[in-house]
């Protein structure tokens, strides 16, 4: 069974998946979309993201089709951007840490005025499936010590 993505928001009373999250550290955006593409069109999932250090791509399922080429691109832009830095050599862990974050904070910026690449996916898509919903860590989360939070 293929990979799921690392975050995904879902509303409290279904565990359908409203936005799914792929981050993604020492491969390009362009190598990593298949992966997130491929589960929208698996379930039915309406919004995707794919963060890397470099750049954030959000991505709709408009439902025409079932092959992973219908999962459409509407915006992208530098992480830095979004999330205001990522340090130079960020582990993935650190990364899904700060876009988690990112996430949860989101609905509580409103009227917040992101680059003009991204505004309209974040504003139409991504911001009313979290009012309301709940941001979600897909697997464990491993401390240095190897135990996991």
């Amino acid at each position: 069974m293929p990979a799921g993505p690392d975050i995904v928001v879902t509303q409290p009373d279904s565990p359908e998946v409203q936005v799914a999250v792929e981050v993604k550290v020492g491969v390009s955006a362009r190598d990593a979309e298949g992966q997130i593409r491929e589960y929208m069109v698996r379930q039915n999932c309406p919004i995707g993201m794919l963060v890397t250090p470099e750049w954030t791509v959000f991505f709709r399922n408009p439902y025409t089709g079932y092959d992973a080429q219908t999962i459409r691109k509407t915006g992208e832009c530098q992480t830095r951007e979004l999330l205001g830095t990522t340090p130079e050599g960020v582990t993935e862990e650190r990364l899904l840490q700060l876009v988690e974050q990112w996430l949860e904070r989101l609905r509580l910026r409103r009227g917040k005025v992101w680059p003009p690449s991204v505004q309209e996916a974040i504003e139409s898509h991504v911001l009313p499936a979290l009012m309301g919903g709940t941001v979600r860590a897909t697997g464990p989360r491993w401390r240095r010590t190897g135990t996991s939070d």
